[in-house]
């Protein structure tokens, strides 16, 4: 007798990431635009432009709920960020700006992330 398979539990791609004001963003997409200048590039739209901290990668409802609630809970202080510098992933062809001297608020809410992370059962960004 054959056995019927088990329904697939749905998934989704998830990172924690920090959307940048309006005025940095058009800013981040220009340079993208100059920095990807006649190369074959894949170009980010401007209001998919963001810091990611913490890549999570594909999880289960139940973790996204976990994640979710975790990180709904979260308060911190206003703070600067300075995006110092450009780099490239060349095998993706992507551009992405960088923080060279993270402030103490940013490394925190990091910290933050990965312990929620962990309470949520996926195991440490390596």
């Amino acid at each position: 007798m054959a056995s019927t398979p088990e329904p697939e539990t749905p998934r989704q791609r998830l990172f924690f990431a920090l959307w940048p004001p309006e005025a940095v963003v058009q800013r981040l997409h220009e340079l993208q635009r100059k920095a990807l200048d006649g190369i074959d590039g894949r170009r980010t739209a401007a209001d998919r432009l963001h810091l990611t901290l913490r890549f999570i990668g594909s999880v289960d409802t139940h973790t996204a709920d976990c994640l979710t609630s975790a990180a709904a809970a979260i308060r911190i202080p206003l703070f600067t960020l300075e995006i110092d510098h450009l780099g490239v992933f060349p095998r993706a062809r992507v551009v992405w700006a960088g923080v060279s001297h993270p402030p103490p608020e940013l490394l925190d809410l990091a910290g933050t992330l990965e312990r929620i992370c962990r309470d949520c059962d996926l195991p440490p960004e390596s």
